[in-house]
């Protein structure tokens, strides 16, 4: 803190504290507003009082997240609850959100792989700053500015300033941000526009995804695109087609498989129909944040439905269903015959198993 103590002019040094507190009040209670401090502090430029206070608000993210028998900020720092007397470490912010968030098995993020991990009572995930520390060290250790996520999102995201995202008139409130209530989610806010590529490549899948503001939040366009330029989802999952059609088509046979035991041949078209609007609003009542790619599932679901509408026993995925059915109904049947050869091999005059 020498550099900013050294400097001169205690006005600029009291409007960047409280530039840097209002920044602070800023992502409790987002505004059409822009963060009014941004670090940009090369190497050479360390000596600079500005720097100098940027560098004395990382130390404390430093402090955070330091392991060993006291981890944390020491329990002497708190005076109000809900930690009064009590000391605080990244261990005790992923606890806290594991608690708040005990439905989500999946990044928040891509819905794609796990996040954490757990090593007895300890779990292990990676922290995403969304306003990066290195610009915006002053909210290095903000709680509604660090999100746990896996280690392929917040190794993809840049350290870019993302206020170069940001208009002057909405400011924050054009990027998508964690921990708010003024906006739904993603889920909400966007559907996932499944059609045909109207150009085929050579080793691409046939089908693409885009992401598309809903009915009823037309105006959350420029949101859904900051947030695919961000962490690149709609590239991602674009990129992972046939391991979410893979993963669909299972999930349809799973739900179908009861029926095609019983000797259902799904000859009714109809049939099929009903039974696959029945699993895309199951998946997404039940399954969003706890199997891979649910959202994406959902819309690929969806998309199936209404090929259905469209072609009836024309359409592919009519006739994929069939044809599995066909496959397993003869297994079954097989099964079955097989089952009665076992009770064939036991006397008929065979004592009664004891029961209580």
């Amino acid at each position: 803190m020498n550099a900013f103590a050294a400097h001169p002019n205690a006005g600029e040094k009291s409007t960047l504290v409280d530039q840097m507190r209002a920044d602070v009040d800023l992502l409790f209670m987002p505004a059409p507003q822009r963060l009014q401090v941004a670090f940009k502090c090369p190497p050479p430029s360390r000596t600079d009082w500005r720097c100098a206070a940027g560098d004395f608000c990382h130390h404390f993210y430093t402090i955070w997240g330091q392991d060993g028998p006291n981890p944390g900020f020491p329990d002497y720092m708190f005076e109000r609850a809900p930690i009064a007397g009590a000391s605080y470490s990244r261990w005790d912010f992923i606890n806290g959100f594991l608690v708040a968030n005990d439905a989500l098995y999946l990044c928040a993020i891509c819905d794609a792989t796990a996040f954490r991990t757990q090593v007895d009572s300890r779990a292990y995930t990676s922290i995403e700053h969304f306003f990066p520390k290195s610009i915006y060290p002053h909210l290095a250790i903000h709680p509604y500015n660090l999100i746990p996520i896996c280690t392929h999102c917040n190794s993809i995201k840049s350290d870019d300033d993302l206020m170069q995202l940001c208009g002057a008139t909405l400011g924050i409130q054009e990027l998508l941000l964690p921990y708010q209530s003024q906006q739904p989610g993603l889920s909400q806010m966007a559907y996932v526009e499944v059609s045909v590529r109207t150009a085929q490549v050579a080793g691409s899948h046939p089908l693409e995804i885009k992401f598309k503001s809903a009915s009823a939040f037309a105006s959350s366009t420029s949101l859904i695109d900051h947030f695919k330029t961000l962490y690149g989802v709609e590239k991602r999952w674009n990129n992972q087609l046939d391991q979410i059609g893979e993963q669909v088509f299972r999930r349809m046979q799973q739900f179908l498989m009861g029926d095609v035991q019983m000797g259902n041949d799904l000859s009714d078209v109809e049939f099929v129909q009903e039974h696959l609007e029945l699993l895309m609003a199951l998946t997404s009542k039940e399954n969003l944040g706890k199997d891979p790619f649910g959202m994406a599932t959902v819309w690929m679901l969806k998309y199936h439905v209404d090929t259905l509408r469209q072609y009836g026993n024309k359409a592919l995925i009519y006739e994929n269903l069939v044809q599995w059915a066909e496959e397993h109904r003869e297994t079954w049947k097989a099964l079955r015959d097989h089952a009665k050869e076992i009770h064939r091999r036991v006397p008929v005059d065979h004592p009664k198993v004891w029961t209580t």
